[in-house]
């Protein structure tokens, strides 16, 4: 087969390159840092009043989020057919019920929204006499917290970086690590979900600026970011996935 009739097949093969536009994944993901920076600079008691409380813009943006995120997983599964492995309808999968438990959550399944009782056997249970699972164990907490962390590291960071210092080139109709690794939409918010905590790291370690550095509650931020990550790759799966007619 000669050069130009294999490059000609390749780009049959290549769906419409579509993705989520600029404004969704350059400019949203800071936006949430600018409307903190506001309140805060009004007064602190209402930025916590607005950001931080349960239920607040932090906890129901980190919830709402993921509605997208759901929806695009499910329609990716739909058309699961057309990707090159099978083990990737059940990772779409995996990643919905990931995005349904992190909404579920955060706002403790609707206690936060409608107030009702922790049932006693849960409250004993539960650090914070919630409605959820997260604060029963680490198992539920931060363990999957530090997994999903190294997944935006190595996927939102390491892997683009790699695939452009080696100038990597994925088959869609024929290689899995065309979808299973996210495009560079992702970069701007792995960034922001890897360093959010840094302040909060140094002010750990530093004993001049602790008073300073831990009056926010960064854990809050970066649950955001995680899941506008999930919301902004499983877009990006989805899109890239609808057949060109559709676009």
């Amino acid at each position: 087969m000669s050069t130009a009739v294999a490059d000609r097949r390749s780009a049959a093969m290549e769906p419409a390159h579509t993705d989520l536009p600029a404004w969704a994944w350059l400019w949203f993901p800071p936006a949430m840092l600018v409307l903190a920076a506001v309140l805060w600079a009004i007064d602190t008691g209402t930025y916590v009043r607005v950001m931080e409380s349960e239920p607040g813009v932090l906890e129901d943006a980190t919830a709402l989020v993921l509605v997208p995120a759901v929806a695009f997983g499910l329609m990716a599964f739909r058309r699961r057919r057309s990707l090159p492995a099978r083990w990737l309808g059940p990772w779409l999968m995996l990643l919905v019920a990931g995005a349904v438990y992190m909404a579920g959550e955060e706002l403790s399944w609707g206690q936060h929204w409608f107030g009702w009782a922790t049932p006693d056997w849960l409250a004993a249970l539960n650090d914070q006499v919630e409605t959820n699972l997260h604060n029963t164990s680490s198992w539920l907490d931060q363990k999957p917290r530090a997994l999903f962390l190294l997944w935006v590291a190595v996927a939102g960071l390491a892997f683009p970086l790699a695939r452009r210092v080696k100038r990597w080139s994925f088959d869609p109709a024929a290689d899995w690590r065309y979808w299973f690794w996210p495009t560079g939409i992702v970069v701007p918010t792995a960034v922001l979900a890897v360093f959010i905590r840094l302040p909060e790291w140094i002010g750990d370690n530093v004993e001049s600026l602790r008073a300073t550095l831990l009056l926010v509650r960064y854990a809050e931020y970066q649950e955001y970011f995680f899941a506008l990550f999930l919301t902004l790759y499983l877009g990006s799966f989805y899109l890239r996935l609808r057949p060109p007619a559709a676009a």
